[in-house]
């Protein structure tokens, strides 16, 4: 499969120390923007990135980067990714967007033309004139910075700065994965109250009958396999606490 453009979201300052952090994970195929971090890897890669990242806000697949000057544009280049190897045939795609020195600079108008293109991307491969969006919710980004559209999924739903504390024992391979030094500062309480083990965010969720609380969209059982995940959690020497 080819490889899969991600962004990683982070506060402004934070990006440096979220490079670290996905160049840890093992990807080096990284760069550094203002606000965001991207890199490139598998579908493997979207789910340690969002159990393992912690200086970032969220992780997003870039369907597709252009320049657009005008609706019709948007709306071509928009309709000419492939929205329907991501998206099922009952996927709710709701669109986000913002528009920052951009000639188009409606985003209520932008939003429609994306949703649009979309719509009539995915009639091509489903071969129906309606969709209930009744399953699972896919959440899609329309951002316009100075003429240039990103076009994004969202795969972390909720955010990764809704956590939860996991410990790791010293001694398991999952010690390489602690956070950035300059991030690490703020966890020095955790540290304090438990000693004998280190302790660092997690976001939330549910694998099987593991109670793992992750905050990630629904359709990420729908397209990772649960073992998947529990592999990379197991990999890692992981025990949970709560």
């Amino acid at each position: 499969m080819a490889k899969i453009q991600l962004i990683a979201t982070a506060a402004f300052g934070l990006e440096a120390v979220a490079a670290r952090e996905v160049q840890a994970l093992g990807y080096t195929d990284v760069m550094v923007e203002n606000g965001r971090v991207t890199f490139a890897g598998d579908l493997e890669a979207i789910c340690r990135a969002n159990l393992w990242l912690r200086s970032a806000d969220r992780v997003l697949v870039r369907m597709g980067e252009f320049q657009t000057l005008s609706f019709e544009e948007l709306f071509q280049q928009t309709r000419a990714l492939p929205w329907a190897d991501w998206l099922p045939e009952n996927a709710a795609f709701p669109v986000d967007g913002k528009s920052v020195r951009s000639q188009l600079h409606s985003v209520p108008d932008c939003q429609a033309i994306v949703k649009k293109a979309i719509v009539e991307k995915m009639k091509e491969r489903y071969r129906r004139d309606w969709f209930e969006e009744n399953g699972p919710r896919y959440t899609v980004e329309a951002a316009l910075l100075k003429d240039m559209a990103t076009l994004t999924i969202d795969t972390t739903g909720a955010g990764l700065h809704n956590l939860l504390a996991i410990s790791i024992l010293s001694d398991s391979p999952g010690e390489s994965f602690l956070p950035d030094p300059s991030v690490r500062k703020s966890l020095n309480l955790f540290h304090q109250v438990f000693s004998s083990a280190y302790y660092f965010p997690f976001p939330f969720a549910e694998i099987l009958g593991v109670m793992v609380h992750m905050s990630l969209p629904s359709w990420h059982l729908h397209l990772f396999p649960p073992r998947l995940y529990i592999w990379i959690l197991e990999s890692s020497g992981i025990r949970f606490w709560r």
